[in-house]
């Protein structure tokens, strides 16, 4: 095979080459491949955070505010607002918690150096130096044995009488609610999996297969069944549900590879989170969650799997994710920085009023929407208003194809989406609460690799909801579900709400709470 055309012409040739592409085909793969490889060196080696260099943003900033002279008095931009990065927290060592138990030692000086060198006198306390230093006790298996005395009658040889055995959460199992729920928070929190947790086990003595830990699990999925229900119906009664999904690996039997499963997140406007699992991403697994969430608005992506939803449902309003199209343009900024730092500095302009919204003191939670509506009118839109006419500028400047050409085309398809939340101060700017709570998977899946067969899928499913929903409350996992499974067998049906774990954490605050 012949040289090629840049090999014939020297150094200058490739550039002449290109130059007489008819529709710069040519150009466009270069850079799209070229965009592809320095994306993916920044996901492997990069930082993964999107923030802006404060250079480069000043200098969009400058560009903004020339623009802005230039408008109408009639007509003012939003000003630009201060960019100084908030101070950094102060250094030093914190102080120890006081919750944590204390053993304390005291070190008397050596006989001798108590007496005084100068006249011989016995000298006295005056006073004390402390230090706290923080230790590590490891954890410990305890054997918990139980003892049922039996009693008859010693006349008439008839009439045993014993205790009746404690239900644990499994019956006749081998482990209690502490150990069960230790197994639980280490695989679905810490990502610990099973056969590591076996060799941890067998490190102090205790032998326990994996899959015995795997039917442990199982169980405890059935059993918390009924809690998920409960908290389900809460997340389905909100008024704005985010959705997103993630991919994952699945051991499939009879095949040497790993199938691709899905877990799909929803969040409610309670903080609370459940996950449902899928071997396919159509459009039924979503459609089939949330049937029963007809009125509200639901906030997700731009996949297309959630179509058949805004379709069959009139009454739900489709929100989308600004966080999405913001992450197209800070993408191509190194490929056209002059355009794509423009539109991320008016994308800031839009954050720092949604910063402002959530610092505002408000004299009760249910007030902020109000406040959030009224000032996303009147800072937000002509922001929005702006951010439009850039996007409809530079369209036509840029390849269709290019990276900014691809950011542009979300923002034109997406639009209306992305400026739901000026017309409902509830609705959030941006789908990172769920994003925020689907990373426990995507972190978890880099530990245990894949899930091990289809029928795991539903466990760790509701397990993951669950302790995500104690994540977004607040509270501690190891305790919610070891009460959780000392109980649940004796809950009434129809109570199994004050069981979810913000159920859990209300009824912990109304009974903590001083008697009137």
């Amino acid at each position: 095979m012949g040289p090629m055309p840049h090999e014939m012409h020297g150094s200058a040739a490739p550039d002449r080459f290109l130059r007489r592409s008819p529709d710069y085909r040519a150009t466009d793969s270069f850079n799209d491949v070229t965009h592809q490889l320095e994306q993916m060196a920044r996901r492997m080696y990069g930082r993964r955070s999107e923030q802006l260099d404060p250079a480069q943003l000043e200098l969009a900033f400058a560009a903004l505010k020339a623009e802005i002279a230039a408008l109408p008095t009639s007509e003012p931009g939003p000003e630009r607002p201060d960019v100084a990065s908030s101070p950094h927290p102060g250094h030093g060592r914190r102080p120890l918690p006081k919750h944590l138990p204390r053993v304390t030692r005291v070190i008397e000086p050596e006989a001798d150096d108590l007496v005084c060198s100068c006249c011989g006198a016995a000298k006295v306390r005056i006073g004390e130096e402390r230090a706290e230093r923080l230790d590590h006790v490891p954890a410990s298996f305890q054997v918990i044995e139980t003892i049922r005395p039996k009693y008859a009658c010693s006349t008439c040889k008839d009439g045993v009488t014993v205790a009746l055995a404690p239900l644990g959460p499994i019956p006749k199992g081998l482990a209690t609610a502490g150990l069960l729920t230790h197994v639980v928070v280490s695989k679905y929190v810490d990502h610990l999996p099973l056969t590591r947790q076996a060799t941890i086990f067998e490190r102090v003595g205790v032998s326990v297969a994996c899959q015995t830990l795997c039917g442990w699990v199982e169980q405890i999925y059935a059993l918390l069944a009924p809690v998920e229900e409960a908290q389900w119906r809460s997340i389905l009664g909100s008024h704005v549900l985010a959705a997103d999904e993630t991919p994952v690996n699945v051991q499939v039997a009879g095949r040497r590879q790993c199938a691709r499963g899905y877990f799909w997140g929803y969040v409610g406007d309670q903080d609370e989170v459940a996950f449902e699992f899928s071997m396919g991403r159509g459009s039924e697994t979503p459609t089939r969650a949330l049937r029963d969430f007809v009125k509200g608005v639901l906030l997700c992506d731009a996949y297309a799997g959630y179509d058949e939803l805004e379709r069959s449902k009139p009454q739900l309003v489709r929100a989308g994710c600004m966080a999405h199209a913001r992450r197209k343009v800070f993408e191509a900024k190194d490929l056209d920085p002059d355009r794509a730092l423009i539109l991320l500095a008016w994308i800031r302009l839009i954050y720092d009023v949604e910063a402002r919204i959530q610092a505002a003191p408000v004299v009760i939670e249910a007030e902020r929407p109000v406040l959030a509506l009224a000032v996303r009118q009147e800072e937000s839109r002509p922001a929005m208003d702006r951010l439009r006419e850039h996007v409809e500028r530079y369209r036509p400047e840029v390849l269709p194809k290019s990276p900014l050409g691809k950011a542009l085309g979300y923002f034109e398809n997406q639009w209306t989406y992305l400026s739901r939340f000026l017309e409902d101060g509830a609705i959030p700017i941006d789908n990172n609460a769920m994003e925020r709570a689907i990373r426990p998977i995507a972190v978890g899946r880099g530990n245990w690799n894949f899930v091990g067969s289809e029928d795991a899928g539903p466990w760790a499913a509701r397990l993951y909801g669950l302790m995500g929903t104690c994540r977004l409350q607040g509270i501690n996992p190891y305790d919610w579900l070891k009460d959780v499974l000392e109980r649940v067998r004796n809950h009434p049906p129809d109570r199994m709400h004050e069981l979810t774990p913000r159920g859990w954490k209300l009824a912990r605050a109304r009974a903590a709470a001083p008697q009137t």
